[in-house]
């Protein structure tokens, strides 16, 4: 699978690239705020791929906006959001009928 090179979040463009080196703590992703920054472990399914870009998504508006979850509360928010647009893609298409 290939992610997307950046994503927009907020004001900032973040650049999006595969870590080559293997996390010791079992995360799937991570996201350095003060670079724009996400990085993907590359050996992993691509549903995996997604939900951690998705979860690292979430951990920079959580920054940016200073809501203030926990990590724990980040992990919950990204399942449950990924599992619904991943079930549902379509409502976020415009509607063909006008």
């Amino acid at each position: 699978m290939k992610l997307a090179e950046h994503v927009n979040i907020g004001p900032h463009r973040y650049s999006v690239k595969y870590s080559d080196h293997e996390r010791d703590d079992g995360r799937l992703g991570s996201c350095v705020n003060a670079k724009c920054e996400i990085a993907i472990a590359p050996h992993q399914a691509e549903t995996m791929q997604k939900s951690a870009l998705f979860h690292e998504c979430i951990e920079a508006v959580n920054w940016q906006l200073n809501v203030g979850l926990k990590h724990h509360q980040v992990t919950l928010l990204e399942a449950g959001l990924y599992d619904l647009i991943e079930k549902n893609p379509h409502i976020f298409k415009e509607s063909e009928e006008k």
